[in-house]
């Protein structure tokens, strides 16, 4: 069994020995990983929201707490709530709040542009849009809107092809695999029409791009589709649908969700692959005890980047060790 250190809180993001993690509606900072930490920013929040921010079944109930953090330069942006924040110098200035629900998926491009996409139950399915803030001009613009898409699952900057990748579903003519120059005139369906391209996230390689399925009433598999053909191969079966995954020290690491579902086990399951090609399960977290309908689903979460890192993060939420990070050593999974 691998030697895994656990440490309250969620941590969102880690560059080299700099790790950047939440507490509540605080946000905390080490530069010597995570053996010391510093206060790094307290987002605003009203006695009531701090009260339930207090209490874990309620927080989950009403979706609260910090769901990303973004970096650009010096900058930083915060999903908190519903609620948007520009981070400077300790100081959180909110700019906007969020369309729809939470996003699943948010980044930045190398333009100091941040993206995100309307994610919302929509059974009217009305018009979803994909947003952006520049952090150089200081404001909003909508980058495109679909009219045929139930949400938006991800928004995903491709650092090898300069390029905006989007994940959309639910249903098998709204899940798809879409790609955007940055300006987003040149938007393009790469794959879509059934639950195989029912995505949320995308792991980029210098020549494939992965992802897995997220079908909650099917098996589910993860793919690996070719940047020269697009040809799409199936590559491994995993336990449930695929929601979350990144990419560290050459490994590439998927996570699966616990839902409702005869095909799907009841635990949250945590995938490595070195090459792309042979998977291994390495680490599973049970669901809890609370109802998946008000308290959501199982799941595994991820920094939004680990960047020179030699540790892998990665997030309890709705299981057993619910919003406990878990720290083990990469090279452990060779």
């Amino acid at each position: 069994m691998q030697k895994i250190k656990i440490l309250k809180g969620r941590i969102h993001y880690v560059d080299g020995i700099n790790l950047f993690l939440s507490k509540k509606n605080k946000l905390f900072f080490s530069n010597d990983n995570g053996e010391s930490w510093k206060l790094f920013a307290v987002l605003p929040a009203s006695y009531l929201f701090k009260i339930l921010l207090n209490i874990s079944p309620f927080s989950r109930l009403f979706r609260l707490g910090v769901h990303h953090l973004s970096f650009y330069k010096d900058y930083c942006i915060a999903i908190f709530n519903k609620e948007i924040f520009l981070i400077k110098n300790k100081v959180a200035e909110k700019i906007g709040d969020v369309s729809g629900s939470r996003p699943l998926i948010t980044t930045f491009d190398s333009s100091g542009n941040y993206y995100y996409g309307e994610y919302r139950s929509n059974i009217q399915k009305g018009d979803i849009s994909i947003h952006c803030f520049n952090i150089n001009k200081k404001n909003w613009s909508i980058k495109h809107t679909f009219k045929d898409v139930r949400h938006v699952h991800g928004v995903f900057f491709d650092k090898y092809s300069e390029s905006i990748w989007i994940t959309t579903g639910d249903s098998d003519s709204e899940s798809a695999i879409w790609n955007a120059d940055k300006n987003f005139k040149n938007l393009k369906k790469i794959k879509g029409g059934n639950q195989q391209f029912r995505c949320v996230q995308l792991i980029f390689t210098k020549d494939y791009i992965y992802f897995g399925s997220d079908d909650p009433k099917n098996k589910n598999f993860i793919y690996k589709m070719s940047r020269a053909t697009n040809i799409v191969k199936k590559i491994c079966k995993v336990g449930g649908p695929v929601f979350y995954g990144i990419k560290n020290k050459g490994k590439i690491f998927f996570s699966t969700s616990v839902e409702p579902g005869k095909l799907i086990r009841k635990e949250a399951e945590l995938w490595c692959s070195e090459n792309g090609e042979e998977w291994i399960k390495i680490h599973s977290l049970k669901k809890d005890f609370l109802s998946m309908k008000y308290f959501q689903y199982g799941q595994i979460l991820f920094p939004s980047k680990i960047k020179n890192n030699n540790f892998l993060f990665f997030t309890g939420f709705a299981t057993k060790k619910h919003n406990a990070t878990h720290i083990v050593k990469t090279d452990q999974y060779s």
